[in-house]
């Protein structure tokens, strides 16, 4: 956990509940920008990959851990 006050890396299941699809895209959480976000969710079926959610259009993905991408801390 992050320092001061119990903020962490969502799982992926907490990740996903922060977009909603709506008929003219999707809606990001507010402050949230378009791109990549990390979970704290690993693949189950390599060491080297964790699960991620695109908040431009909603999709949900296994990438390398070494992949540079965003990061939202839930508390």
């Amino acid at each position: 956990p992050l320092a001061g006050g119990g903020w962490r890396v969502p799982t992926i299941d907490e990740l996903e509940s922060l977009y909603e699809f709506r008929s003219s895209g999707i809606w990001a959480y507010p402050g949230m920008k378009y791109g990549w976000y990390w979970s704290s969710s690993p693949d189950a079926d390599s060491t080297n990959k964790a699960w991620g959610v695109a908040f431009d259009y909603g999709h949900t993905a296994n990438s390398p851990v070494d992949s540079s991408c965003n990061v939202r801390c839930v508390r």
